[in-house]
């Protein structure tokens, strides 16, 4: 299992955040380039076409850190930045968006994943993402550390 997809599991299974992020949480290789949209992700979206707060999880470009290898067997360290995308419509506000983070926050922040060491956040960036008819959005990043082979 990728860093992405044990986090996104320990999001996903997690019924407090799920109760704010009514429209779903989603990896990024599941929406692949396409994105949020009304055919992919149709449960992120209201009756009335509105956009539901929801989260995508997705982890970027896995790296090798060559010089440092793990004392018990060698095993060489990898490291991760895996992002969580917070998104709600823009009309609604940053309210359940910030609850959604705080969430975030305590399940991810300096906990551990199977095989590496705690998470760290290390930002968090809020814009309006325009593609998305101005949908208020947080981006938080997480710094992974983990063995590799």
């Amino acid at each position: 299992m990728s860093f992405e997809d044990e986090i996104y599991t320990k999001l996903n299974a997690d019924s407090t955040l799920l109760a704010s992020l009514t429209g779903g949480m989603f990896r990024g290789e599941t929406i692949k380039s396409t994105g949020i949209n009304r055919t992919n992700t149709p449960t992120a979206y209201a009756t009335n076409g509105t956009l539901k707060p929801l989260g995508v999880v997705r982890g970027r470009d896995m790296n090798a850190i060559p010089a440092i290898k793990t004392p018990k067997d060698g095993t060489r360290l990898i490291r991760q930045v895996v992002e969580v995308y917070l998104y709600s419509d823009a009309d609604a506000g940053w309210t359940t968006l910030n609850t959604a983070k705080d969430r975030v926050l305590t399940l991810l922040d300096m906990k551990p994943l199977t095989s590496a060491f705690p998470l760290q956040f290390v930002n968090e960036v809020v814009f309006r993402e325009t593609p998305m008819q101005n949908a208020c959005a947080i981006r938080l990043e997480f710094a992974v550390t983990g063995r590799g082979a």
